[in-house]
């Protein structure tokens, strides 16, 4: 038998890019190591259209919109967020250790970045002030979700498995907080 990450595309482990060396030695900002082919962003695009739809239809999951103003999304991340009205007191944390022991390359969402160490020290509004000019960024601070755009680049069949895999944990978990 096949080993589990390379029975199922959306399983297989990141790769990682090694920069050329040039670049490192003579200190030029990294960049991204290749810049997504076109096909490539085509493709997540039309997988985060299906992704988002199914994940849509479990209740309590809300897909990330999209603000008409935006012409191109590379989509690096499939971002939702969990309805705390639908899933009150549900760990966000633990949510995203559960899609990862299912397979799925799941993540918190990044708090805002005025809320990172490294902003602090920078003059200008405090925290407290930002966060209430951006409760959208608080929000995706707190309960965001987040899979790995590879999870976009495969068939809508797998992006089916993602919702599928998703919906099995918010019920196995809500069972366990909720026993009959």
């Amino acid at each position: 038998m096949r080993p589990a990450h390379r029975r199922h595309p959306l399983r297989a482990p990141q790769r990682l890019v090694q920069l050329p060396h040039d670049r490192v030695r003579r200190g030029r900002p990294a960049g991204p190591a290749h810049p997504p082919h076109p096909a490539e962003r085509a493709a997540r695009e039309s997988r985060w259209k299906t992704l988002a739809a199914l994940l849509g239809e479990i209740p309590g999951t809300v897909p990330q919109g999209r603000d008409p103003r935006c012409e191109i999304n590379p989509h690096y991340m499939a971002m939702f967020t969990l309805d705390p009205q639908v899933h009150p007191g549900l760990d966000r944390d633990l949510v995203v250790r559960a899609l990862v022991a299912e397979g799925l390359p799941a993540f918190v969402n990044y708090p805002p970045v005025y809320r990172t160490e490294a902003f602090r020290s920078v003059p200008g509004p405090g925290t407290e002030e930002l966060a209430e000019r951006n409760p959208v960024g608080e929000l995706l601070g707190r309960r965001g979700i987040w899979l790995h755009h590879r999870v976009l680049l495969g068939t809508d069949d797998d992006c089916a498995d993602v919702a599928e895999a998703l919906s099995k944990v918010l019920t196995g978990l809500t069972a366990q907080r909720n026993p009959v």
